[in-house]
């Protein structure tokens, strides 16, 4: 993640901000690495366009092994769904309540685990039309 600092962070426009963003994604991936030896992860969004504030940064994960993840324990396996962003969740205590959307870190960041076929789909997510010509397009860390 060094280059990725120098060119997302020292070069930022908004400087304080993407130092922010940066320590997060940073910690996340530290966590990830916890469950999934070896893998990339696609970063896009505030930490890699000129955002305000309000925007969240997108990271995409691809394990390098999908058998490693199967071998983990019932619980391992839940923990690692905290690391990810969750659709259509009912949260049951105190009181019973629907979150249509939750995200890692309060939403400043959103995760997604990617199957090897899912590739298309995200690059189109990631760059907005398919192709980094469109102007928009991401950073890929490997671990």
């Amino acid at each position: 993640m060094p280059d990725a600092y120098e060119r997302l962070v020292v070069e930022a426009e908004h400087r304080g901000h993407k130092e922010k963003l940066y320590s997060g994604v940073s910690a996340y991936l530290a966590r990830v690495r916890d469950f999934i030896g070896s893998g990339r992860c696609w970063i896009d969004g505030a930490m890699t366009h000129r955002a305000d504030d309000s925007a969240a940064t997108r990271l995409v994960i691809y394990p390098n092994s999908w058998s490693d993840l199967g071998r983990l324990s019932e619980v391992r396996q839940l923990e690692i769904l905290s690391l990810l962003s969750l659709s259509d969740v009912i949260v049951g205590a105190p009181d019973p309540y629907y979150v249509e959307d939750l995200h890692p870190l309060g939403g400043v960041i959103k995760a997604f685990l990617a199957r090897p076929d899912q590739e298309e789909f995200w690059t189109k997510a990631c760059t907005g039309d398919g192709t980094s010509a469109a102007g928009r397009g991401f950073v890929e860390v490997s671990w």
